[in-house]
Parts: structure tokens; sequence; C-alpha cells
């Protein structure tokens, strides 16, 4: 993963301290509102303290997807056909290896379609709206973009790269955003036309730095902080007063303040300076944790499940602390077992 979701040759602890962080942001995203739903008007109205809590940890987590594309943006993406075959053996490690546990566990019944499915990252079960695997399709979209993008921001002027960027985010505004976006290539954020503004954005803001770009980092943090309850607040008005449609949009990847939340937490870690070995080590297997528990043979009996069972037979506070101690369960196992595909990709690059 080095080459595509890590492209700085001197490796920045604090960034990859970033992309660890938001890999657990994944894990609370669809622990919280895709494992056990979104709240209702009932909810809100009988557990008033423990659906603003859910809302809260919500507004925290949303950002997740956008720090990754950002991330992106930030360092470039240099493509390559080694480090796109590398991310591809990654995903096929983990998507063929879950399907091979998912048959053994009895999760997954074997067919030409679902075995078709693992071999391609595609046709997979959905969630409420999206394919599970759909983070895989959408990156590997902007990656085989990224050169017709960066020969664009490498000529073009600070005004054009700017006017394009705010061009683009006008339009998903009102298009995929405002408007709704079934019918749009946009689809809430979670398509490759959305990760190029976001790669388009990161690189014009590290790359001609602004007055409201350069605060302290605690005053970046406390911007995010603020966005976060703000997401939360407008969420949860919106089950309290049962304004149709609302939930969905304030929590859109593509929503502006989802997406400043997300650029301001990029310039927090981006300010602060730390240097680990072991910061890196993870980092470099951060990803194998989205590949593992959102893996169609593993996430709806190995992942969805345990939560609703732990949720339904503790109080909400337990069952809090014993969700974050299964999610933190998952991710070390998920590095883990990356160790030996990383094992094994070696093996094969030598004999090249």
């Amino acid at each position: 993963m080095h080459k595509l979701l890590n492209f700085s040759s001197h490796r920045q602890s604090n960034m990859e301290l970033l992309r660890i962080v938001a890999m657990f942001l994944v894990l609370v995203v669809h622990a919280d509102f895709a494992a056990l739903g979104h709240p209702t008007h009932a909810d809100a109205v009988n557990e008033t303290m423990t659906t603003i809590w859910r809302y809260v940890f919500e507004g925290l987590a949303i950002v997740c997807v956008n720090v990754f594309v950002l991330l992106s943006g930030w360092f470039g993406i240099r493509s390559s056909w080694k480090g796109f075959f590398k991310f591809i053996f990654q995903v096929a490690f983990f998507s063929i290896g879950l399907f091979i546990l998912g048959l053994s566990m009895g999760w997954t019944t074997f067919s030409w379609e679902n075995l078709l499915g693992a071999l391609t990252f595609t046709n997979v079960p959905a969630t409420e709206y999206i394919p599970l695997y759909w983070f895989i399709v959408s990156y590997m979209g902007l990656y085989l973009f990224a050169p017709v993008l960066n020969a664009f921001i490498e000529t073009a002027s600070r005004h054009k790269l700017g006017a394009v960027t705010l061009a683009f985010f006008a339009f998903q505004s009102l298009y995929g955003w405002i408007l709704g976006n079934e019918w749009t290539m946009f689809k809430d954020g979670y398509s490759t036309f959305s990760f190029i503004g976001l790669y388009l954005l990161a690189q014009y803001v590290r790359k001609y730095p602004m007055k409201w770009t350069q605060f302290a980092a605690k005053t970046d943090l406390g911007i995010y902080a603020f966005l976060a309850l703000l997401i939360a607040a407008i969420g949860f008005a919106g089950v309290w007063f049962e304004i149709s449609g609302l939930n969905t949009l304030v929590l859109a990847y593509s929503n502006p303040l989802v997406i400043m939340e997300s650029l301001f937490l990029i310039l927090f870690f981006s300010k602060i300076h730390i240097q680990s070995s072991v910061i890196n080590y993870i980092a470099g297997s951060a990803f194998s944790v989205f590949l593992v528990h959102l893996n169609p043979n593993f996430y709806f009996e190995a992942f969805k499940r345990p939560i609703n069972q732990i949720d339904a037979s503790y109080s909400p506070w337990m069952a809090t602390l014993l969700i974050f101690l299964f999610m933190l369960g998952i991710y070390v196992v998920a590095v883990l077992v990356d160790q030996l595909r990383i094992i094994l990709w070696n093996i094969i690059n030598r004999k090249k």
C-alpha cells in the first residue's frame, strides 16, 4: 500500500498517525449507524442522551473516507504499475481469503457469482444503498485519473487551480448534495468523481497556503470538533423534528461541512511533530482493517451481528466500551494478518 495509499518516500509519522486514526473512524462509522441503524424519532425521544452521543460519535467519525482521499491529494499519487498491482494484491489477498473463510464458517455459500465477486471486488452484497467494497473501485478510478490531474496541477496557475477546485465543489454541492444525488455521478461522495475534487482541494491547500490554513494546530482541532458537533446537532434535530432526508443529507461525504471538517483534521495533524517507527509500521497495514471488517463474507456475521448482540445485551455505556474493545480487536487482528500479505508480496516481488 506504500505506493497507492501512502505516497511520501519519507514517511511522516504525524500523517501516518492520522491514517491510523482515520481507519479507526471508519470502524466507528460502520459500528454506529451502519451496524446499529440510524436513530429514529422514537430513539431521540425515549433515549435522548444515548441518541445524542451516537450522533456525536458519527459527527466526529464521518470524516474518515474524505481524510483518506485528502491524504492521497496531500502527498500526490505517483502512478506506477508496481504500485497498482501491489494494491490489487492486497485487496485480492483479503477478498479471496475471507471468501474461503466465509465458506468454511458457513457465513456464505459457494456460487460462481460469489466467486467472481471475490475475484473482481464487485457484485457484493449491499448494505442499505451502497456495495460494501465501493471504495476499492472508486479509488482505482482516482488512481487511473491521477496522471491527468497531476499534469493539470503542475501546469495550472494558482488562480486557475483555485477556480477549478471552487467550481467543482459548487457544482457538487448543488447537484451532488442539495438537489439529490441518486442519479448523478457524485453518489453522496461515494464516487471517483467526488474523490477527484478532494484530490484537487488537498493539492491546492498544500501548494498555496492561505491565512485560514495556517492557524495553530489547536485551532484546527477546535474547528474540527466544532464542525463535528454542528453536524451532530443538525442530524439530531432532523430525527427529533422528523425532517425527512436531513439525517442522510448532513452525513453525506459530499456535505461541505464534512469536507471542511476533514480538511481541518488534516491540517491539525500536519502541524504536529511525531516520528515513530511503530506508528509507521502500523499505518502500513491500516488499510487491511477496511478490507477485513467490510468484506461481504465477514461483515454481516463477524462484525455487524456481534455489535448488535453487544448493544442488545448491555447498558448503553457498557455496550459502548465493549464495542470499542471489539473494534480494537478487529484492528489488531487485521494488522497482524496483513503481515502475511506483506511477506508474500515481498517473495513475489523478489522473483520478478
